[in-house]
């Protein structure tokens, strides 16, 4: 059973991806035009791909690390969105905003492998 929902979840996160790609970066229009959706733009593309690939790791190695994965991941993503639309939005080319968003998606991926392969101190 888990092994549906991992697949579900990797190809979700996949669809949302190249949706977002294709929508917001193709050389003819772009929705996401700079200081319009690009931030979240950004937020789906950075948070799709590591979920994509820890729920595809997940569904290689059993039933209870997907389930704490997922639990993590339930709670970790909407604390994400909120802190990012939260951050104060500055101009420039590293704003404070997207370098929340490149940390925030780090300390996802990290911490997803961390518990999909159960590593403890």
């Amino acid at each position: 059973m888990y092994q549906s929902k991992s697949l579900l979840i990797s190809l979700a996160a996949f669809i949302i991806l190249i949706t977002t790609l294709m929508t917001c970066y193709n050389e003819f229009s772009s929705i996401c035009s700079p200081y319009k959706n690009d931030n979240l733009a950004l937020f789906l593309i950075l948070f799709s791909i590591p979920t994509s690939f820890s729920a595809l790791v997940a569904y290689f190695v059993g039933a209870e690390s997907f389930s704490s994965w997922a639990k993590f991941a339930k709670y970790y993503l909407p604390v994400a969105a909120i802190l990012i639309f939260l951050a104060p939005s500055t101009a420039g080319i590293i704003s404070f905003d997207k370098l929340i968003m490149w940390w925030l998606a780090g300390i996802f991926f990290v911490m997803s492998l961390l518990i999909i392969f159960d590593i403890k101190k």
